[in-house]
């Protein structure tokens, strides 16, 4: 009797039973001779058919969608609000008072004095004049009244009566002259007479012709007190050193305002005629 080898008896096995059920399921035996003496069974793994597989596709129309509607809302009523009596006011009484002793003053030994030699020198070259627009030098308004400059014209500013030209300086301003302010200006002869606008002058005071003295008579620049020889008619003559209470009769043909004038005691028609 032939006693078989494990291996032949595996491969008749193999022949007698034939290809699995699934080529995919269970692995093919093949039986090798090659091995010398004996026979060896090899292991074949069948290679899975990937086109004839079935494609899945996934029903979503099964997948149900999210209930937001349980989405609940947040209660804020139940949010405690802070509480704002629990923050710390600051103690001032707490904040260091500074300390003023400790600042040290500003070293001013160490700011420089000015270089006065750098400073420019004033215009002298250009001297004041009566006529430059700026009241300088002496005067007492712009380019008039002082020493220097010609008298300031009425509203000007004034410090003396010499400031003005109307000679009147009152409240510090040159004023119109007047024959009453006290002052010879104008064409007065004397103060506040004589001239073509004031009184004449009375006897003694200055003159520059008879019209300036009330006597009528100018002698040496005085006026002179009236008699009945100056060749003038004044006091109360009826006409030159005659007539009157003071002095003679006057002859025939002079000037007479009542017969007492006239030597012959006849005054007519304001001349003295001769007697009858």
């Amino acid at each position: 009797m032939t006693r078989l080898h494990p291996m032949m008896c595996m491969a008749a096995l193999v022949t007698a039973c034939g290809t699995a059920s699934s080529p995919t399921d269970s692995p093919t035996y093949s039986l090798d001779a090659s091995a010398g003496g004996d026979s060896a069974i090899t292991t074949v793994t069948p290679t899975p058919d990937l086109a004839s597989a079935p494609t899945v596709t996934p029903d979503l129309s099964m997948v149900a969608a999210p209930d937001l509607t349980l989405t609940a809302t947040p209660d804020l009523s139940m949010v405690a609000a802070p509480d704002l009596t629990l923050v710390a006011t600051p103690d001032l009484l707490m904040v260091p008072t500074p300390d003023l002793v400790a600042i040290a003053p500003p070293d001013l030994t160490v700011i420089a004095p000015p270089d006065l030699a750098t400073a420019p020198a004033p215009d002298l070259t250009t001297a004041p004049t009566c006529n430059d627009g700026v009241r300088n030098q002496d005067e007492s308004d712009v380019d008039c009244g002082g020493a220097t400059c010609a008298p300031c014209g009425d509203g000007s500013l004034c410090g003396a009566n010499s400031d003005c030209a109307g000679g009147v300086c009152v409240g510090g301003f040159c004023a119109a002259p007047s024959c009453g302010d006290g002052v010879l200006n104008q064409d007065e002869s004397d103060i506040d007479c004589g001239g073509s606008l004031c009184a004449p002058c009375a006897d003694g005071l200055a003159c520059l012709g008879g019209s300036d003295c009330a006597s009528a008579v100018c002698t040496d620049g005085t006026c002179q007190t009236p008699t009945c020889s100056d060749g003038v008619r004044n006091q109360d003559e009826s006409d030159v050193d005659c007539g009157g209470v003071t002095c003679d009769a006057c002859d025939v043909g002079l000037a007479c305002s009542a017969n007492s004038d006239c030597a012959s005691g006849a005054c007519i028609t304001n001349v003295c005629q001769a007697s009858q």
